[in-house]
């Protein structure tokens, strides 16, 4: 009987300590086809001006590699501002989502919007606003003491 259960032992220790064949790389997700046209979205914290608000966007990703997850969750979100036909997004940065041993993902949240397209043509030399002037840096006097 002893024998029989140290013969059963090992050899599942045996396959346990056998190497599984590597699994296959996943196949491209549907952020990393459409990457291109996510370009088309423009992502910033101010609202924009003369633009039409579409509605309110949300999207989430949860991935313990942080900088993953906030950009795959930005991706999401420009992806359904695409959905409903926007060009523009205002938001706010991504927040994280906390589990109970530290990050675990992150969300974004915010308003879409369709602006016209910007004009072809720079903008004129008269409809140009000219940088503010900058104060000259006066030197500080150098101070020396006689001995």
């Amino acid at each position: 009987m002893s024998r029989t259960l140290v013969a059963v032992a090992l050899s599942l220790s045996a396959i346990a300590c056998t190497p599984s064949p590597s699994p296959s790389p996943p196949p491209r997700s549907e952020l990393d086809a459409r990457r291109a046209e996510l370009g088309r979205v423009t992502v910033a914290f101010t609202a924009p001006e003369g633009c039409q608000q579409l509605g309110n966007v949300f999207a989430q990703d949860h991935n313990v590699f942080v900088e993953r997850a906030t950009e795959a969750a930005r991706m999401r979100m420009q992806l359904r501002a695409l959905e409903l036909g926007a060009n523009y997004v205002q938001a706010p940065p991504a927040q994280l989502i906390y589990g109970a041993y530290g990050p675990t993902g992150a969300m974004m949240q915010g308003v879409a919007y369709r602006c016209p397209a910007q004009p072809a043509t720079p903008p004129t030399a008269a409809t140009t606003t000219p940088p503010p002037a900058v104060a000259e840096a006066v030197p500080a006097p150098v101070v020396t003491t006689a001995r």
